[in-house]
């Protein structure tokens, strides 16, 4: 899902007369979109969460000797459909969790957190590979309109970086421009520093 829009970045780059006559054509249109949705997914990626909400997600997790907490990639939660613990992970309906009773429901936590009531396994002293299964729905948004008004500081990051790649599209990945003062040295194109800073700010935290 794109985390901004393409209307809100040619309002940006047509500010101050720049790139006027360009910005608003049919090829740049969509060249401009499918700058978005190529910065989206590598925000989304470095988020390490699942952007899109309304989807029914499953997620499995290994479970480490005495853990009682597992972070879900995609939160808020909006609801659980089911949780069970199996280390044959064959998921049958005698090996399923109750909330409020073997888990706290994760719905009334921001960060997306499972956290059991009680250690599963207190027997081993291994990991147990995948051997917890969460079916759920949760995401930060259903739309880019929603996510730019639930999330502006991230939407405002998209668009700076994707105005920031738009404005070096002639030159992407050099390393060096001449011009009449002299050589600039030009990093290849990357996530600019403030936007990774924002990123941060949201980034889920996935426990060791």
């Amino acid at each position: 899902m794109d985390l901004s829009t393409t209307e809100r970045m040619r309002v940006l780059l047509m500010g101050g007369n720049q790139d006027t006559g360009t910005a608003f054509t049919s090829d740049a249109s969509a060249a401009l979109a499918q700058l978005l949705t190529s910065v989206s997914a590598a925000v989304e990626s470095l988020l390490d969460r699942y952007v899109l909400s309304g989807t029914v997600r499953t997620e499995y997790f290994d479970i480490s000797p005495a853990q009682r907490v597992f972070s879900l990639r995609a939160y808020p939660v909006a609801s659980i459909t089911g949780a069970w613990f199996d280390t044959e992970q064959a998921f049958g309906t005698e090996t399923a969790l109750t909330s409020g009773t073997d888990f706290a429901n994760p719905v009334l936590d921001d960060g997306g957190l499972f956290i059991l009531k009680v250690a599963l396994d207190t027997q081993s002293d291994f990991i147990l590979p995948r051997a917890l299964k969460v079916t759920y729905t949760g995401g930060m948004a259903a739309t880019a309109a929603a996510f730019v008004t639930a999330y502006p500081d991230l939407a405002a990051a998209v668009d700076r970086q994707c105005i920031h790649e738009w404005k070096r599209r002639n030159s992407p990945g050099a390393l060096s421009e001449a011009g009449l003062g002299g050589t600039v040295t030009v990093p290849e194109v990357n996530l600019l520093r403030s936007v990774r800073e924002i990123i941060n700010r949201h980034r889920r935290h996935a426990l060791v």
